[in-house]
């Protein structure tokens, strides 16, 4: 049987996981939205350090201190685990390829690589700075949880 949508959501479509009620999505009972990518690429496009240094703390916080504690709450899973299952969910949402290149757990550090990202896609030679802000507080969120 051909995906549905690509691996990881559709095991979750076949288990009655992945909803949409009171028009929003759920992954069990995580809410998530499906968002173009010019909605945050265009905030990243403004050349303004402070914001981007919000941006980026902002996520890192929400990541670290909601999402990673609701996605091992509702997963069970902790350590590598659930860092991989975050990964995949978020390589799966889009965000491009999550990839570990060196992980350290106890030390909270990781180099990690993505590829394809949609918003460094969108912006690759309209900007000279760094403009995953998103993505790197996500990373930065989940690992430090």
């Amino acid at each position: 049987m051909p995906a549905l949508l690509n691996n990881f959501f559709d095991k979750f479509i076949f288990t009655n996981g992945l909803k949409y009620k009171h028009n929003n999505f759920f992954l069990l009972n995580i809410p998530f939205l499906i968002v173009p990518r010019e909605i945050l690429s265009s905030i990243s496009a403004q050349k303004n350090p402070e914001l981007h240094r919000v941006i980026y703390s902002s996520v890192k916080e929400g990541v670290r201190d909601k999402l990673a504690k609701q996605f091992n709450l509702d997963f069970g899973l902790k350590g590598e685990k659930s860092l991989h299952l975050l990964e995949q969910f978020f390589t799966a949402s889009g965000w491009g390829l999550v990839e570990n290149v060196d992980v350290d757990l106890e030390k909270k550090q990781a180099i990690v690589s993505v590829k394809n990202s949609p918003i460094a896609a969108e912006l690759r030679g309209k900007v000279d700075w760094e403009v995953d802000h998103f993505l790197r507080g996500i990373l930065a969120g989940i690992f430090s949880q």
